[in-house]
């Protein structure tokens, strides 16, 4: 079952504006977005090259990014916070994605 329909529905449900997309066009375009959810899997250079043009965004402040890593990505977690990932959770547990998004905005915020 694909993890991001039920993020979108969980997250939505809690309160959350969301928009869900597979284009990384899409998320560059739109430089609004307080947060970013990439969900990486067995394929995660795009993913990976996303983050790393998210976190070079010249005008304002970067979105705070929050990895959800599936089984098959671990090993690119080091490289990920590196880019400038700001946190991650192994799976997609909706409630344990929503607490790491809030926190880590809210560290950000205090800098």
């Amino acid at each position: 079952e694909p993890v991001a329909p039920v993020l979108d529905a969980e997250l939505t449900r809690l309160g959350h504006q969301v928009a869900v997309t597979r284009r990384a066009d899409t998320v560059l375009a739109a430089p609004t977005f307080d947060a970013v959810l990439l969900i990486l899997g067995p394929e995660a250079e795009p993913g990976l090259e996303l983050l790393a043009e998210l976190k070079a965004v010249p005008e304002g402040i970067p979105p705070v990014v929050v990895l959800a890593v599936g089984d098959g990505a671990t090993a690119v977690v080091p490289r990920a916070l590196t880019l400038g990932a700001d946190d991650y959770v192994l799976g997609a547990d909706p409630a344990l994605l929503e607490h790491r998004l809030v926190s880590v905005a809210e560290r950000l915020m205090l800098r």
